[in-house]
């Protein structure tokens, strides 16, 4: 018998369970609509992560998607709308603003959907440190069993969610041209409409800016999630 240490893959999603939605913490649903022109196929991989490079609104209420694109993004919480961001991002000023997603956020994206003629992209929020380990340590992608606040899997409750959005009518600001504006940007795209780069670097390092200070009130703190926390003595046959 062999004794090695070893990273402890079931610790580590074992603290990773309130960001994939569990009895404690359950997922909400946000959303953003668009018909901005991307090729979703060679963007969207599920298994594959993406990031934010800038703040981006999103919301809770969106009923009937008006746009060929929607985004679903299942997260624990974002960040109410603050004066701060505003002041920041004068185009995001919009008095319908519920949440926002802070600029360096990490996602999975979890699964593509079509129906009704729409694609649906799934997307789960996911700590940048866990990320980071995520990737080093090769953990595959089924190993995220993320589910909604019924313990539905994430992918399916996703599809059940827009199947019930396409029975109901269109939300009084969805057509809202400032609104529409400011949905435009693919999560995860620069103005370009290409995907963002990942940042493989500890986020805490880049000190206390409001980008940071945004994710730290959302938890995403690299912090918790350092190498050594998860290793340990591991007996291997």
């Amino acid at each position: 018998m062999n004794n090695s240490l070893s990273f402890n893959e079931f610790c580590f999603l074992q603290k990773l369970s309130p960001w994939l939605g569990d009895c404690f913490s359950s997922l909400e649903f946000f959303y953003r609509d668009t018909d901005a022109d991307i090729d979703v196929k060679k963007l969207y991989k599920p298994g594959h992560f993406i990031r934010t490079d800038y703040p981006l609104a999103v919301t809770r209420k969106l009923l009937r998607p008006v746009h060929s694109i929607r985004f679903l993004i299942a997260a624990r919480r974002f960040l109410p709308f603050t004066k701060l961001l505003a002041e920041r991002n004068p185009e995001n000023r919009l008095q319908f603003r519920e949440d926002m997603i802070p600029a360096g956020s990490n996602f999975l994206v979890v699964d593509v959907q079509n129906c009704g003629g729409l694609t649906q992209i799934v997307l789960l929020h996911f700590p940048h440190g866990a990320m980071l380990l995520a990737k080093k340590f090769k953990i595959r992608f089924s190993k995220f069993k993320a589910s909604d606040s019924e313990g539905v899997d994430l992918a399916k409750a996703a599809e059940y969610d827009l199947q019930k959005k396409l029975s109901q009518s269109v939300h009084g600001y969805s057509l809202d041209s400032e609104w529409c504006s400011a949905m435009y940007q693919p999560v995860g795209c620069n103005s370009n409409l290409e995907l963002n780069p990942l940042v493989m670097k500890q986020n805490s390092s880049l000190g206390s800016s409001p980008e940071i200070r945004a994710l730290r009130y959302l938890q995403d703190c690299d912090e918790g999630w350092k190498e050594e926390n998860f290793t340990g003595l591991r007996s291997e046959v």
